[in-house]
């Protein structure tokens, strides 16, 4: 049984497990976030912008209308999550992880990822226009319905290299 938010949630949450948690319309923007599980949660029209989220658990959560724009993104893992109308723009993602992860309509746009797994994830309709992605792994990644103007891999222009072939 899916548990339900209390009417107001603090800005600052560590050590707390959120598993399961069903939080609709809820802002922890400018939060501050360490050591937090949302496992399983199910989270609607959810706003973690400019929020510092360290050493946390999306995996398997349903993210659907949900604002991590200009956060901080350090050591978290949206394993097997499935996102609808994400959005991480400006954000700065570290050691995170989103295996196997289903990303429709998410958007990292001028988005700073560093040491990142997306293996076997799913983004359809995502858009990555500006930002840059290093050190990361994308082994299996399928991208599909994705804007791929000026992409660069390793310094190689792949939206070129597609018009070639």
């Amino acid at each position: 049984m899916k548990s339900k938010a209390p009417a107001a949630l603090p800005k600052k949450l560590n050590g707390v497990s959120l598993e399961g948690i069903e939080l609709d319309d809820v802002s922890l923007a400018k939060a501050n976030m360490r050591n937090v599980s949302l496992e399983q949660a199910e989270l609607d029209d959810v706003s973690f912008a400019q929020t510092k989220v360290h050493n946390a658990s999306f995996e398997k959560a349903s993210l659907d209308d949900v604002s991590f724009a200009k956060s901080k993104v350090h050591n978290v893992t949206f394993e097997r999550a499935e996102m609808d109308d994400a959005e991480f723009g400006k954000a700065e993602i570290t050691n995170a992880s989103f295996k196997k992860a289903k990303l429709d309509d998410v958007t990292f746009s001028e988005a700073k990822i560093t040491n990142a797994s997306f293996d076997g994830a799913v983004l359809d309709d995502t858009k990555l226009d500006n930002a840059t992605i290093k050190n990361s792994s994308l082994i299996g990644l399928k991208i599909e319905n994705c804007a791929i103007d000026g992409l660069t891999i390793n310094g190689i222009r792949i939206d070129e290299l597609l018009k070639k072939s």
